[in-house]
Parts: C-alpha cells; sequence; structure tokens
C-alpha cells in the first residue's frame, strides 16, 4: 500500500518540477538529496531528474548540483560495498 504519491511524482519531470518548487529556498538541497537517492536508494529515472534540473535551476546549475548529488551517492555507494 503506498501512501504517498512521491514514486509517481519522480516518474514525470513536469510533476517534480512541481514538487521541488514547493520547496522554495530548499529546492537546490532537495535536488542534490534526489540525486543522491538516486545512486544511492532509490529507482529515480536519471532523464527526468536531469530535466526538472534543467527546467528549474538552468543547465550550468543542474550539472553542479546533480554531480554535487551523484558524486556523494557514488561514494556512499562505494562505502557501503
Amino acid at each position: 500500500c503506498q501512501k504517498t504519491a512521491f514514486f509517481t511524482v519522480i516518474r514525470d519531470a513536469e510533476s517534480l518540477q512541481k514538487y521541488l518548487e514547493n520547496a522554495g529556498a530548499w529546492m537546490p538541497l532537495l535536488y542534490i538529496l534526489l540525486q543522491y537517492l538516486q545512486v544511492v536508494v532509490l529507482p529515480i529515472p536519471g532523464i527526468v531528474s536531469t530535466v526538472a534540473g534543467v527546467a528549474l535551476f538552468g543547465s550550468f546549475w543542474a550539472m553542479i548540483y546533480s554531480l554535487i548529488g551523484i558524486v556523494l551517492g557514488s561514494l556512499t555507494a562505494f562505502l557501503i560495498g
């Protein structure tokens, strides 16, 4: 039984963009966290988060935020392994 619609939100770039916009000033940190979780835990499609990030932050900042989250996630996965 699914109690939240989060997995529905992360399947669509437009829904993810609206979800992140609701975070206000925390939006970049939430995006980095999503990118981190994409590597470590959640089955988030990469193209969805990338499209939403570019729409929200522009290509440069989306790349920087993605890089931070993905590198931290990769380090965590390496340490777990």
